[in-house]
């Protein structure tokens, strides 16, 4: 069985858990489970494709079913918190808890992931080794006060240690930060990753609103009315936006800024 403690998602834990017992036994089914819990074969169902939410009272009662190790019982408890938690800071604190329980090669790998992602300086960092030639000697607080919003010097010190650690960039023979690697392989399915990445995201473009003039910043909101049809178009149209943004920056030469693009629709009511 590979490591439970690799998941970030408690449905998918289960449905392992659930897929080995049944590569063992044939006879193993949802309605045995249901039987010997106290649910019906439809309820378990609904649990492994997320419609029905898991209680921490329900978590033990497959803790003992599936006769979970201490590591492992410990690690479900925190991934059903961390699934079920609506609040960003208790997500944060079951997902540190779940980094500590996974192997120290998993963990080192995740956490300097977990790092890169929290702060917005370290991807601005990167791109700016992708268009610049930045050598280990460099005025960094000079480097700093470029960005918006400003970054110290040790600021950029560390992101640059990140990124070295993380293998995305290295130094050549002359010293200077080259890049190895895409950091958007290091996103993988990494719930929290994403979230942070996304969080980060949002959170620079409130700060472009209060440090940039409206003539060096395009930032527009709208509220519409559309049917689900409608938003499934609007999002299939963002995507080729997207794609047609990609294209140009590809296509592009004379770089001398670092940009960040948002695209945002979510619904803020439905029937």
């Amino acid at each position: 069985m590979s490591d439970l403690c690799t998941f970030t998602n408690s449905c998918e834990f289960l449905k392992h858990l659930y897929e080995q017992r049944k590569k063992a036994n044939r006879a193993f089914s949802h309605r045995f489970i249901g039987l010997k819990i106290g649910f019906s074969a439809g309820y378990f169902s609904r649990i492994l494709s997320g419609e029905k939410s898991l209680s921490p009272e329900m978590a033990e009662k497959f803790i003992g079913f599936f006769n979970l190790k201490s590591r492992e019982a410990n690690y479900f408890r925190n991934l059903v918190g961390f699934t079920q938690s609506s609040s960003a800071d208790k997500k944060q604190i079951h997902y540190q808890k779940m980094l500590a329980l996974r192997n120290s090669k998993t963990v080192q790998t995740e956490k300097l992931n977990y790092d890169f992602f929290a702060h917005w300086s370290h991807s601005a960092v990167f791109s700016l080794c992708r268009v610049e030639s930045i050598a280990d000697s460099a005025d960094f607080s000079e480097i700093g006060k470029k960005f918006m919003p400003k970054l110290s010097g040790e600021e950029i010190r560390k992101s640059l240690e990140l990124l070295e650690k993380m293998g995305l960039i290295r130094k050549n023979e002359e010293r200077i930060y080259e890049v190895v690697q895409s950091f958007l392989s290091s996103i993988g399915n990494d719930s929290m990753n994403i979230r942070n990445y996304l969080a980060n995201s949002i959170n620079g473009a409130v700060s472009a609103l209060d440090l940039l003039n409206r003539d060096q910043r395009e930032i527009q909101t709208m509220m519409i009315t559309v049917s689900e049809s409608g938003y499934q178009k609007i999002r299939s149209k963002l995507e080729t936006l997207r794609q047609e943004i990609n294209e140009i920056v590809a296509e592009d030469s004379g770089i001398d800024r670092i940009c960040q693009a948002n695209f945002h629709l979510f619904p803020r009511f439905t029937k």
